[in-house]
């Protein structure tokens, strides 16, 4: 039995209340089961419980054995003096408090349906990407719309984590945040990391400087992250190194380890040459890029201000020395895409909230609405069992759904698994054991339709 099941149990209240009793026969009446805990201590605090003529208010602590109790060494946690209840599945041996008096158990066992036990030992069992596929189908719509949302913002604010310390550390800069974010969404999901180092390396502050002279930026950004120090046939990259060893002992720069950056299994479009040219070109064309990020207000906008190109070099190369058919590089819709999705979006969501503007929260989600269904493995998994994702929004909301509780097994803290679970009606009398030692199973109609 695992003891995420008890919490689910106790804080839903899917047990049969009637006439409950500690295991030493005490009349026991829940006023109010408390709120979980998440840190270190009692599982739930904040309880109201009348036992016998008296009523206590204080913590609850849950376990599967009650022995647990002194494996865990609560006896000898001061945290744990204010226990009132211990809730336990099995009651392998009574539990004495610090003042070795015995702590009053309730068994949760003899409680619970057993189907819904069951149920939830066999969705917990599954091998499948999304353990309630079987039942989704099903689940009221309503159901998923909201909890589609909520995942949508715990998803957004996921992303937006990081953008905290950021603030902290840039002095509440938020075009340096803003620089940082759309590194990392320039390097894509292979080299989003290697281009966040970058960020680091080289401050905007320093790229500001030579905001006017494309050709500076260039040789600052390849040159600290390790793209020129090798020898080139061609002279442009030539020049660039020139330029950046004159640059680099100006500012005392860093420069990254070379093959920092990956190229294998890449399409050309998105080498990291490519990517740093762009970034380098939207650097020099906006001043002050997420001023001009806040005030847009159509993705007609964001189209335009993202898709800068590059310098002339690159309409024939891909890579230093590498050259190819000549042809003008645009900045592509899958990028730009990508830049709002994990750029603008998480950076724009917590300065609205750090401003306290909602509307500006409301705008950057609503920016996920205008942009077409992502398609990805993930996404494809949801549209197997029959998920309609009809834009950027509803498969980023699907995404943080499959990562954070899909793949975690986490359904007592989806509501969709809680639909499943909490189908059952809540039992009328304790539940008698049989001959064997297990509970009854008794007929159920809502979640046999589900898993049939």
């Amino acid at each position: 039995m695992k003891e995420e099941f008890l919490h689910y149990i106790w804080k839903t209240g899917n047990f049969s209340t009637q006439h409950l009793t500690t295991t030493t026969g005490e009349e026991i009446t829940i006023l109010h089961r408390g709120y979980s805990n998440p840190d270190a201590g009692p599982d739930f605090f904040n309880c109201k419980i009348m036992i016998g003529q008296t009523l206590w208010a204080g913590n609850v602590e849950i376990h599967n054995r009650a022995s647990e109790w002194m494996a865990h060494k609560h006896q000898n946690d001061p945290a744990y003096h204010n226990v009132i209840l211990h809730v336990v599945w099995e009651e392998d041996e009574p539990i004495l408090d610090h003042q070795q008096k015995k702590i009053p158990t309730f068994l949760l066992s003899e409680r619970v349906n057993p189907l819904l036990l069951h149920h939830y030992e066999r969705i917990n069992a599954s091998m499948q990407p999304i353990p309630c596929s079987p039942g989704w189908p099903r689940i009221n719509l309503s159901v998923k719309d909201i909890w589609l949302e909520r995942m949508l913002v715990e998803r957004v604010e996921y992303k937006a984590a990081d953008v905290i310390e950021k603030i902290r550390a840039s002095k509440e800069n938020w075009e340096d945040v803003f620089y940082a974010f759309l590194c990392r969404s320039m390097g894509l999901k292979v080299n989003a990391e290697p281009f966040l180092q970058l960020s680091h390396q080289l401050p905007l502050s320093i790229l500001g400087k030579h905001r006017d002279h494309l050709f500076q930026l260039e040789s600052l950004l390849f040159g600290v992250a390790g793209m020129l120090d090798q020898e080139y046939k061609d002279e442009y990259p030539r020049e660039l190194y020139r330029e950046y060893s004159f640059l680099r002992h100006k500012y005392k720069l860093h420069t990254m380890p070379a093959g920092g950056f990956k190229f294998s299994r890449m399409r050309p479009q998105a080498f990291p040459t490519l990517r740093m040219a762009e970034l380098a070109m939207l650097i020099h064309r906006h001043p002050n890029l997420f001023a001009l990020v806040i005030e847009a207000g159509s993705r007609e906008e964001y189209d335009d201000l993202f898709a800068a190109g590059t310098s002339s070099y690159w309409d024939s190369h891909y890579r230093f020395d590498d050259k190819g058919v000549q042809r003008e590089k645009k900045t592509g819709d899958t990028l730009i895409h990508t830049i709002i999705i994990n750029a603008i979006v998480p950076v724009m969501f917590l300065y609205g909230k750090y401003k306290g503007d909602e509307e500006m929260q409301d705008k950057a989600l609503s920016l996920l609405t205008v942009l077409p269904a992502e398609d990805h493995k993930i996404i494809r998994v949801w549209r197997s069992i029959g998920v309609t994702l009809q834009n950027a929004a509803d498969t980023q909301g699907y995404l943080h759904l499959y990562k954070e509780y899909c793949c975690e097994k986490r359904c007592l803290d989806c509501m969709v698994g809680h639909q499943l679970l909490s189908g059952i009606s809540e039992p009328s009398s304790v539940y008698k054991t049989s001959g064997t030692g297990e509970n009854e199973i008794v007929e159920d109609t809502f979640l046999g339709e589900y898993f049939a």
